[in-house]
């Protein structure tokens, strides 16, 4: 692995990890929101009247004015009063809580990576200033490719000989484009399991 190819997989990481981030938390939020919604419309607040009605405006606000939040709510399965939770074991919501814990581990995996470039390149840095110093460093060009070459070069095995990263790039899962498959698979599987969780359950509690 080269050192571009090292800072371009930690920037793929971290947008990826952080897309993961706010697509799960927008899931479980609009999932807590729709239940205790139901709940609201289908019980009565007789002290907290106009608390209840405030929150019944706000979410409706929210879902019909914020087009991405509106088709989470659809997408999102009705569930009986007093049964919120449902809504966190449907596809949606084992969806959200795979993308969740898994931009933990891509960004384990993104900060593995960044404390290996930083390490190489503090390894290098003494090594690079020498050359800079001589007055034909800055008269030769080979002079200065060849050294960059040789920087890259002691970045990579730097890289290579990180315990953690070792044979890093040799792993398809560990590619950007493979962990956004694993995202996309599980995220897809998570859905099934959830669909035929949420039917068991809503089999059982309806009898």
């Amino acid at each position: 692995m080269t050192f571009r190819e090292a800072r371009f997989r930690v920037a793929v990481y971290f947008l990826v990890d952080w897309a993961l981030r706010i697509i799960s938390v927008s899931i479980l939020i609009t999932a807590l929101a729709k239940g205790f919604y139901s709940s609201l419309v289908d019980t009565s607040c007789f002290i907290l009247t106009g608390l209840c009605n405030f929150f019944q405006s706000l979410i409706v606000l929210v879902v019909n004015n914020c087009p991405f939040f509106g088709l989470l709510w659809m997408w999102l399965p009705d569930v009986p009063p007093g049964y919120w939770f449902l809504a966190l074991v449907s596809g949606a919501g084992l969806c959200a809580l795979f993308f969740f814990f898994f931009s933990f581990y891509l960004g384990s995996k993104r900060r593995k990576l960044r404390t290996a470039l930083v390490e190489a390149e503090h390894s290098t840095r003494a090594d690079s200033l020498v050359p800079r110093q001589s007055p034909q460093f800055f008269r030769n060009e080979q002079s200065v490719r060849d050294v960059q070459a040789g920087r890259d070069v002691r970045i990579e095995q730097t890289i290579n000989n990180y315990p953690p990263l070792h044979d890093w790039d040799k792993r398809v899962s560990n590619s950007p484009l493979g962990q956004i498959l694993i995202a996309a698979v599980g995220g897809v599987l998570a859905i099934l399991t959830g669909e035929v969780l949420s039917i068991l359950l809503r089999k059982l509690i309806t009898g």
